[in-house]
């Protein structure tokens, strides 16, 4: 038999190859070519699995106790982590349960010793969800035993068992849910559908559009579906075929390969129906999901809309832009948090602010403080960085490679300062959390600029000294054009395999790329400054913090900083400036509650029955904010309501008030919430700190800040 070599990326046939990506399933055709009659190649634009060794199986004059193995090996060409399948087709089993296989691969034994399938023409999976790494190839041994008895078998003499062997991606036994927004085009126009009913089938669900023109089907499992849209009818109690007959419009597709887009079919052919800005999410054990998928789900649409040569701030003002989560056009699988938005996240009793996912489906990490009874207020200033103070990015500047995360010093690899003080403080204060943590790679981008014409000024600077990301997300830059590509000498790893393998920890810096997608800009694009400053944007922190990312050398190394409210700006090495890290969450990270906001940032797990049980805790006082501290009121003999508990929802509001006589063994209000007057509800709330024991009067008291609080 001649061996076959199939390069396999997702097999749905040898015709129609189907491929996962980051934001959607969506179909993409397939070449089939043979060499010589020897190798299959099936090739997709995306997700490349290689499959090779004989694939064909056939067992003829089994006696008990023969054995054989097959052989095959799985790479993993692709720029993602990836699950697939093995499974068996076109199967001819004449023997009974006494036949069985086991399936190992380097490490072990991954299916134990099970009864082969019985004979049938569809896919049976011998295993289901097996990983494997971006770059990696594993290597499989799948052993089918006839297995001796001591019962006569005399009955199986002769028989035959014969299969094929492939894998796939398919997510087997996995049930999704589907989100979308309803248009309807009218004079080539697509307007927001915003009242009536879907149904979708498998399963009848009636479902009604949202005011805002969105729905969300639930628990579909992979393969074909309809969908109708009925209008304002209610399907609620109606068959199948009453719904077929009733309905304007309907559409058939597949849920594992469903694009972004559904184009509805309608009875009258005036009218054009389509579900647009579709995100599949997968539903874990106990409607559990990842922390990627919930991210995936907040999704306003793809970064064509985006105008990144100016800020969100003013294209917010404008009218042609609103904050929030943004999938990147040239990397499907990553989304971006834009603007002024809701993105906190605690891990390790740390405040995050969540940057964007990754192409592993992890999610990038930007430290933002120390969490308060779990939430997150007076996230400014040096509450922010690491350590509360500043730091050199190198201690040496009078050469390029000052620029560099590490650097060659006389033939020995040596750590930059800054990544010296990053990882002390990853191993003194966060590393019991490392099992949350991927191997993404932090990008110190020393590719150098291409051409002058990218950027504005520095003529005199020679193209080597200057660095790519002047041309395209700086302040330099001409036409910003972010991008997540870097050259694998650049990108700092912990493995080799995916980039230089020069991490210690799985920790790092922030981009200019990131901080033009959070919401930056170049002020080369406004005359005005206002057009290019903002500080309603997640960046913003008061304090100017170090990137990651070369600028230029001219006599002294530079790098980018976040420039307060300013577009990122190029600072000698040698100067100090903040440190706000960077860490990734793995993709098996859990959404375990909260809103992104501060007081209720969010929480994550490792555990898919915590994730699938969330508890929300309950908030029964706002957190006192100490850089707001006040004395000499109120004075003695003024009235005051107070509380030992304070609830914010649209205001403050004391729980269980009493009123109060400043100066009447005043000593009692120490640690209290109060404000003056006898109502019962006020828009500021103040916390009293210490008495005159003397004279009753209160001689410390701290607001609870307005603007935190809120929701």
């Amino acid at each position: 038999m001649k061996k076959k070599k199939l390069l396999i990326p997702v097999v749905a046939s040898l015709v129609t190859v189907l491929v996962l990506s980051g934001v959607s399933y969506a179909y993409f055709s397939a070449k089939i070519k043979e060499n010589n009659k020897t190798e299959t190649v099936i090739k997709s634009n995306e997700l490349n699995l290689i499959f090779t060794g004989t694939n064909e199986i056939t067992a003829n004059n089994m006696i008990p106790g023969d054995s054989f193995t097959k052989t095959f090996t799985v790479e993993n060409t692709s720029n993602r982590a990836v699950d697939f399948n093995v499974y068996m087709q076109n199967i001819t089993n004449e023997f009974n349960e006494d036949l069985v296989y086991t399936l190992s691969d380097e490490e072990g034994v991954v299916v134990s010793e099970t009864a082969l399938p019985v004979t049938n023409t569809e896919k049976s999976y011998l295993k289901t969800a097996l990983t494997i790494d971006a770059g990696v190839t594993k290597n499989y041994t799948l052993k089918i035993e006839y297995k001796y008895l001591d019962t006569p078998q005399n009955d199986y003499q002769g028989k035959t068992f014969k299969a094929t062997v492939g894998i796939d991606t398919e997510r087997v036994g996995e049930t999704y849910s589907l989100y979308g927004t309803v248009y309807k085009k009218e004079n080539d126009t697509e307007v927001l559908v915003t009242e009536g009913n879907l149904v979708f089938f498998s399963e009848h669900q009636d479902i009604a559009i949202t005011s805002e023109g969105k729905f969300e089907a639930t628990n579909l499992e992979v393969g074909n579906h309809e969908v109708y849209y009925m209008g304002n009818i209610d399907a609620s109690s109606m068959t199948k075929e009453e719904v077929q007959a009733q309905s304007k419009c309907s559409a058939t597709f597949k849920m594992a390969t469903s694009d972004n887009k559904i184009t509805l079919t309608c009875k009258n052919p005036d009218d054009d129906y389509s579900l647009n800005d579709i995100k599949i999410i997968k539903i874990e054990q106990g409607n559990a999901i990842s922390m990627y998928d919930k991210i995936k789900s907040l999704s306003l649409g793809d970064s064509s809309q985006i105008d990144f040569n100016v800020t969100s701030e003013y294209a917010e003002n404008n009218g042609t832009f609103t904050s929030g989560v943004y999938q990147f056009k040239d990397e499907p699988s990553v989304y971006f948090y834009r603007g002024n938005v809701n993105n906190n996240l605690i891990l390790g009793n740390y405040c995050w602010k969540i940057i964007r996912t990754s192409k592993s489906e992890g999610v990038k990490l930007l430290y933002n403080g120390e969490a308060i009874d779990g939430q997150c207020f007076y996230q400014l200033g040096e509450n922010v960085l690491i350590g509360k103070t500043t730091y050199a990015y190198n201690e040496i500047g009078n050469d390029s490679k000052y620029l560099g995360y590490t650097y060659d010093n006389n033939g020995e690899e040596k750590d930059s300062t800054i990544k010296e003080k990053i990882d002390n403080w990853y191993s003194e204060n966060f590393i019991s959390n490392e099992s949350y943590l991927e191997d993404v790679g932090f990008c110190n981008d020393k590719r150098t600029l291409s051409d002058h014409n990218l950027i504005n000024g520095w003529e005199n600077v020679t193209l080597s000294n200057l660095y790519a990301a002047s041309g395209r997300s700086f302040d330099s830059a001409k036409n910003i054009n972010p991008t997540l590509s870097c050259a694998k000498e650049d990108l700092y790893t912990l493995s080799s395999d995916k980039g230089n393998g020069k991490l210690k920890y799985p920790i790092g810096l922030l981009t200019t790329d990131e901080i033009i997608f959070a919401g930056q800009s170049t002020k080369y694009q406004k005359t005005s400054m206002s057009d290019y400053s903002t500080k309603s944007y997640y960046l913003y922190a008061e304090k100017e913090y170090w990137t990651m990312t070369p600028i230029m050398y001219n006599n002294s190394a530079e790098v980018a900083i976040v420039y307060n409210h300013y577009p990122p700006k190029e600072t000698p090495v040698t100067n100090t400036m903040g440190i706000r890290p960077v860490i990734s969450l793995n993709k098996n990270v859990y959404y375990n509650g909260g809103e992104g906001t501060s007081r209720r940032p969010y929480r994550v797990t490792l555990d898919k029955n915590e994730a699938s049980n969330i508890v929300e805790p309950e908030i029964i006082s706002c957190v006192v904010d100490p850089s707001y501290t006040y004395s000499g009121e109120p004075s003695v003999g003024t009235q005051v309501t107070y509380s030992s508990k304070v609830v914010y929802t649209n205001h403050y509001e004391l729980v269980d008030p009493q009123q109060f006589n400043v100066g009447d063994d005043t000593s009692t209000l120490v640690g209290k919430f109060f404000y003056y007057g006898t109502s019962t509800s006020n828009s500021y709330v103040y916390y009293i700190n210490s008495v005159d024991e003397t004279t009753g009067a209160v001689t410390s008291y701290s607001a609870v800040y307005n603007g935190d609080c809120v929701d």
